[in-house]
């Protein structure tokens, strides 16, 4: 996913299912600090952490979930 125009604050889903708010782009646009603001339960981040992920993590913007193929 283009990240390099979203904006701090927006609401974000992983591969993983985690919904993470972004809080930067970093310099490359390759990657983001985020907060988890709902990690899945099999996540290793707890709620309210911060971490980096690459934006090839990044699978739509919370509130379009992808459901995948049926």
């Amino acid at each position: 996913m283009d990240i390099t125009k979203l904006e701090p604050g927006t609401s974000l889903v992983t591969s993983s299912g985690d919904v993470v708010e972004l809080l930067e782009v970093l310099a490359d646009g390759a990657s983001a600090r985020v907060r988890f603001s709902d990690p899945t339960s099999s996540s290793p981040a707890a709620r309210g952490s911060e971490g980096e992920i690459g934006a090839d993590d990044i699978m739509t913007l919370a509130g379009e979930r992808f459901i995948g193929p049926i």
